[in-house]
């Protein structure tokens, strides 16, 4: 359950609480701290999609770092590069408004961006309250 009395943003703490279960650190691109990550993702939509999937190719990353190739889905990320490519989003709001844009794909989004432009992809859940299990 979300509240948001005075909600200004969808994509910047549009909540003012959650109620749920508290996951810990988790993708939550709506955080103020996201911001950053938010706009390396734009930047990487912005680029030449031939370019990101020829990198991502070769890309080889430190066995201790929290993002690996195997946590990005290729295929998923190539067609939305390139759907990303030809509508020319302008802000973030009409990234995610884009047909195919879905939680795997801004996951894989986000995730690239981490590794290219080295913005955070784990914040903490906005729950503020737990479920009580009896």
């Amino acid at each position: 359950h979300w509240h948001s009395q005075d909600l200004k943003s969808f994509i910047n703490e549009p909540h003012t609480f959650i109620y749920g279960e508290n996951q810990g650190s988790i993708l939550n691109l709506t955080a103020n701290a996201a911001t950053k990550s938010r706009e390396g993702i734009l930047e990487l939509v912005k680029e030449s999609p031939v370019k990101i999937i020829k990198e991502m190719q070769h890309l080889s990353m430190p066995a201790h770092h929290d993002v690996r190739i195997e946590d990005v889905n290729m295929k998923r990320l190539g067609a939305m590069l390139w759907t990303t490519h030809e509508n020319k989003p302008e802000d973030f709001e009409e990234l995610l408004l884009l047909k195919g844009m879905g939680p795997r794909a801004l996951q894989s989004l986000a995730l690239v961006s981490e590794i290219i432009y080295g913005t955070p992809t784990r914040f903490e859940d906005p729950a503020r309250f737990s479920f009580a299990h009896g």
